[in-house]
């Protein structure tokens, strides 16, 4: 090999080597990150809820922030780049309370709740199910308890709308243990 070949060669492999570099140093994807909130509705900051939550139980792929997502039958997907803002049990339980209080107004007395979400997730074809039961005390001290099942398609695709979804579904949610805790106080 000629002097002028290997320096061609010796050019051309740092040449590659720089872009290979390059290549590593550019800036990683952006995180986008979701709060747990519906943005048309204004809720009051003036009061505390009249409904606290006192324990709330998650699934345990809940209690980390990255967004889930329900690949078949069994098998999960925690996304990299699309995360919670808050961690989820905080923002789930003041969010359930703000929306209960908001169903219910300033005419309850506040009432122990136990919230208990077997299921919150959306799978690939888009659509997003929430499973949890509740128990409340009333004001002579009898429990009750109710169940809520309910699934809904996303209305986008991606993160945005598996948020708008799980937002949606506990929203529901807060609708059916506003009623139980209503008919309790018309009693």
């Amino acid at each position: 090999m000629s002097l002028t070949n290997l320096r061609y060669a010796a050019i051309t492999t740092l040449l590659l080597a720089a872009l290979g570099l390059s290549g590593c140093a550019s800036s990683p994807s952006p995180q986008h990150q979701y709060l747990l909130r519906d943005p048309g509705t204004q809720l009051s900051n003036s009061a505390a809820p009249s409904v606290a939550i006192s324990r709330l139980t998650l699934p345990d792929y809940l209690y980390d922030d990255a967004l889930v997502l329900l690949l078949d039958d069994q098998e999960i997907h925690r996304a990299r780049l699309h995360r919670w803002a808050e961690p989820p049990h905080t923002a789930i339980s003041r969010y359930l309370s703000q929306r209960i209080a908001a169903r219910l107004g300033e005419h309850t007395d506040p009432q122990p709740l136990e919230v208990e979400i077997q299921e919150l997730i959306g799978n690939i074809d888009g659509v997003v199910s929430l499973r949890a039961s509740y128990r409340l005390v009333d004001v002579q001290g009898t429990p009750r308890s109710g169940r809520f099942s309910q699934r809904l398609r996303q209305p986008a695709d991606g993160y945005p709308g598996l948020v708008a979804s799980h937002t949606a579904l506990l929203d529901e949610l807060a609708v059916a243990i506003a009623g139980d805790l209503s008919s309790q106080a018309e009693r």
